[in-house]
């Protein structure tokens, strides 16, 4: 399980797939998303200190895509792909470290969806990028991630999914089972579960407006120095409970405003090979701010609705 919770945290460093929403709505709506985070400074006791602040940027472009309808099988079958380009910038200030982390991220990678809506349809989505410390000379950390799922389709409002993936993160391959559904719940309310990564209810309050609860593993992992050619693998995550107000400006642009905790906190100090750790600070009911501009460049060939990204 450590090693499991450990490669969530180095892909969600810079990964899509592991970002603040991980519903098949942030792959199947091509786009723009332009998100920043502030994390205050917050007291661990012990007279240390963390504070974090994070910009991040990440484009969803379709490159092709197809749809037909079987009248004789009254069967529609649909298949689109997209290229995923990610990056982003994260300072956190560490005190029990001799100066602050400034990391670079930059990712790149494919989405495709395919099948049929009677029998299933396939989702898979493969990355690869890196994570360098831009105040000192270590090496690039690189990770990627692969994972394929099959979405059974019982209903507009019912899906069941389950397939694998697998992390990198320089070092050591793992594979990860998932396994989710989306339900409604109630009137104008869908819960969204991929285990074991993230919970999201999400309810409609207007036709431009969206509330949302998300849980879910979050965090960081990146190598930093802490002496002249001595470098550390440092580490924060937990689970992220937040409120997420969505609100829709026109038909192509909208604003999410995003404010929690995070609880079952952590910072960690280990070697690079992740073999003994040196230093280990709780961080629980640490809070944070985001904002994310999203900019949609239409709608996918498989309907906004099925999957609730209509936002």
């Amino acid at each position: 399980m450590k090693n499991i919770l450990l490669l969530l945290l180095l892909l969600s460093s810079g990964s899509q797939l592991f970002a603040q929403d991980i519903g098949l709505s942030s792959f199947f709506r091509p786009g723009a998303r332009v998100s920043a985070l502030y994390l205050p400074e917050k007291d661990l006791g012990n007279g240390e200190t963390l504070e974090m602040s994070q910009l991040r940027t990440s484009l969803i472009i379709p490159v092709g895509g197809k749809a037909s309808f079987s009248l004789k099988d009254l069967e529609a079958k649909a298949s689109q792909h997209f290229i995923n380009v990610s990056a982003g910038f994260r300072q956190a200030n560490w005190n029990v470290l001799p100066s602050e982390s400034q990391i670079a991220n930059f990712s790149v990678g494919f989405t495709g969806i395919s099948g049929k809506l009677g029998s299933g349809i396939w989702f898979y989505t493969g990355q690869a990028g890196f994570l360098q410390d831009l105040d000192v000379n270590t090496e690039a950390s690189p990770f990627a991630v692969l994972a394929a799922m099959k979405i059974k389709i019982k209903g507009l409002n019912k899906q069941n999914f389950y397939g694998l993936g697998v992390a990198y993160n320089g070092k050591r391959f793992l594979p990860i089972p998932l396994i989710g559904l989306r339900r409604k719940i109630a009137d104008k309310t869908h819960i969204t579960a991929i285990f074991p990564v993230q919970l999201d209810v999400t309810t409609k309050l207007s036709s431009k407006t969206q509330l949302s609860f998300l849980n879910t593993v979050n965090g960081f992992a990146n190598q930093t120095e802490v002496a002249p050619n001595q470098e550390r693998l440092m580490t924060f995550g937990g689970l992220r409970n937040s409120l997420i107000l969505k609100y829709k400006i026109s038909k192509g642009f909208s604003l999410w405003l995003e404010g929690g905790v995070f609880s079952f906190a952590q910072l960690q100090l280990f070697d690079t090979d992740r073999d003994q750790k040196f230093t280990q600070s709780e961080a629980n009911f640490t809070p944070f701010a985001s904002v994310t501009a999203r900019i949609n460049f239409g709608k996918a060939l498989i309907g906004s609705q099925l999957f609730g990204n209509d936002f």
